[in-house]
């Protein structure tokens, strides 16, 4: 089970930065002209630079790290 929440807490803060990185995106360009539409393409980015792959999965690695400590400290007292 401590895998289980920890495969789900690294999902969650890959899912959570990716949801920062497109505000900040939309942040940082200002604001979308009328009618125009903001799409996100995770395949595409993917594609384009394999930096992309290594900081998901580095902020994966983070948040099952921060989630396994977390657990097994709490189990341990």
């Amino acid at each position: 089970m401590i895998f289980v929440k920890s495969v789900l807490a690294g999902l969650g803060s890959v899912v959570l930065v990716a949801i920062l990185y497109l505000v900040a995106l939309i942040v940082s360009t200002g604001k979308p002209e009328a009618g125009t539409e903001i799409g996100f393409d995770p395949v595409s980015m993917f594609k384009s630079s394999p930096l992309y792959g290594i900081t998901a999965l580095v902020i994966f690695a983070l948040g099952f790290y921060w989630e396994y400590r977390r657990v097994r400290s709490r189990g341990a007292k």
